[in-house]
């Protein structure tokens, strides 16, 4: 009878241990999760400057809430050219003339930490710097 009992205890301390190392793998798996989350959807300094930031034609409008109000899917990266030059890249999707595009927009960040509007794209087709600011002015006002 000592023996059952022994053993009895000896299965609930197993089960505890499961139980509890069970407890320390959730929550270790749930830190790196969250850790990865919050760094993984950060934006870093570039991205920052832009986003927080307006153009000489919209001064009163930060670009970061007029691209979040005129692209419902857009994102955000920072990339570095071969000639360790500082880009920041929006890229979303949008309604032009009741028409569904994809625009790629670039702005290159100079040293003193200012930028401007680098390189966009429409669909795949390069747009030229007149059409660039036309569709900028539309994404910034609304017009």
């Amino acid at each position: 009878m000592g023996e059952v009992s022994e053993m009895r205890k000896f299965e609930k301390g197993k089960r505890k241990g499961t139980i509890m190392g069970k407890r320390i793998v959730l929550i270790a798996i749930m830190l790196v999760m969250t850790v990865l989350v919050v760094t993984g959807c950060a934006d870093d300094q570039y991205v920052k400057a832009v986003k927080n930031s307006s153009l000489d034609m919209a001064p009163n409008i930060k670009i970061g809430q007029a691209f979040d109000k005129f692209f419902p899917d857009g994102e955000w990266k920072s990339l570095e050219t071969k000639d360790h030059k500082h880009v920041v890249q929006f890229d979303g999707s949008c309604q032009l003339n009741n028409v569904d595009a994809h625009m790629i927009i670039q702005f290159l960040i100079h040293n003193d930490g200012s930028f401007e509007t680098y390189a966009m794209t429409i669909n795949g087709i390069s747009q030229n710097p007149f059409d660039m600011s036309i569709y900028l002015m539309h994404i910034l006002t609304g017009n």
